[in-house]
């Protein structure tokens, strides 16, 4: 099966799972989210929501996993394992994996998050043998976000929306996912029915006033200044502002700052001038300056646990047991803008 966008993927009302696992490629929180609701209801009884067991794939043992998707449950239904940052269990384990998902068992259904999903593996080719689904969570770019959210809103909200509103949604919000599905929920609630979301009612009801505070907060983290920072996430989070979206609004941002370290400490010829790396990871040209400063004041150790610290904020966010999401992020801030929080606990949880 070709690789589906998430919202591609969360659209389609007629469901079969195939081939024993799916594969979520890409790590922004809000598509994952969409993308993990939907294969619960698929997997969900009449009476209950489906309960996915997690393991993080950089310390899970393989027998544990198959020993989880093999069993059968007592009640008959299916168990679902999911494998998080399974890049790194996949280097471990990958060719004894190959061979186990050959043949599945019917028993459980198996899922594997991974940032990348090279298609010259074997596995890759067993996905596309057995028709698994590849679902892509990477953040889109803006032209085909503008796109997919006027099918998004019609499909979501049963509300039109404007090509050239989308546009302007993305630009006072940037393009993240997460925060423009709730511009756009709250949006459907103030058209009369039947008329679609134009350009006015963007302009009259969308404050940027949210957006630029949470970028805000993130610069004065970034700027070490951490007790800023959390004075700025109090009053968004009591403006009414959910942690999970914030999270969601930040969480490319320090990531780009994660790849533009990694390319500089593992560059391919030459050595790369910190603007090109940052250029490359995806800052635009007018933030580059200040983004170097931020990247000097993170420092190597920093940007090096940068990754680390997202997926266990995520996993932590949204897992089965979801920890409070504001303390989550409050530590997050912390440890981004505090050079001797990480001395003390370089750990998020």
């Amino acid at each position: 099966m070709a690789k589906l966008s998430a919202f591609e993927f969360v659209g389609r009302k007629r469901l079969s799972p195939k081939g024993g696992f799916c594969v979520l490629e890409g790590t922004e929180p809000f598509l994952r989210s969409l993308a993990l609701e939907r294969l619960r209801k698929l997997f969900a009884d009449d009476e209950d929501d489906c309960d996915i067991r997690r393991f993080d794939g950089k310390s899970a043992e393989l027998r544990d996993v198959i020993g989880e998707v093999a069993t059968r449950s007592m009640f008959g239904d299916t168990r679902v394992v999911m494998i998080d940052d399974a890049n790194a269990f996949l280097k471990n384990f990958r060719d004894k994996l190959e061979t186990f998902l050959e043949t599945p068992p019917s028993s459980g259904f198996l899922i594997l998050s991974v940032q990348s999903w090279p298609k010259n593996t074997r596995l890759a080719k067993l996905a596309e043998k057995h028709g698994a689904w590849v679902i892509d969570c990477t953040p889109p770019k803006p032209q085909s976000l503008i796109d997919t959210l006027t099918k998004w809103s019609e499909a979501r909200y049963g509300v039109a929306l404007k090509h050239d509103a989308a546009e302007l949604l993305v630009d006072l919000l940037g393009p993240n996912p997460g925060v423009l599905d709730q511009e756009l929920a709250k949006l459907a609630n103030v058209v009369s029915p039947g008329k679609p979301i134009t350009v006015t009612i963007v302009e009259e009801n969308v404050s940027a006033w949210h957006a630029k505070a949470v970028w805000d907060m993130l610069d004065a983290a970034l700027d070490g200044k951490p007790q800023d920072a959390l004075v700025m996430l109090d009053r968004l989070i009591n403006s009414g502002e959910n942690p999970v979206g914030i999270f969601g609004m930040i969480a490319p941002t320090l990531r780009r700052y994660a790849t533009a370290a990694h390319i500089l400490l593992h560059p391919r010829g030459r050595p790369v001038p910190i603007p090109a790396a940052l250029e490359q990871a995806g800052f635009r040209k007018f933030t580059l300056r200040s983004a170097e400063a931020r990247l000097k004041r993170l420092g190597r150790y920093r940007t090096a646990q940068l990754v680390r610290w997202l997926n266990e904020a995520d996993l932590a966010m949204k897992g089965a047991r979801p920890s409070d999401p504001r303390w989550i992020l409050e530590r997050l801030l912390w440890l981004i803008g505090s050079p001797d929080a990480v001395r003390v606990e370089a750990r998020l949880l």
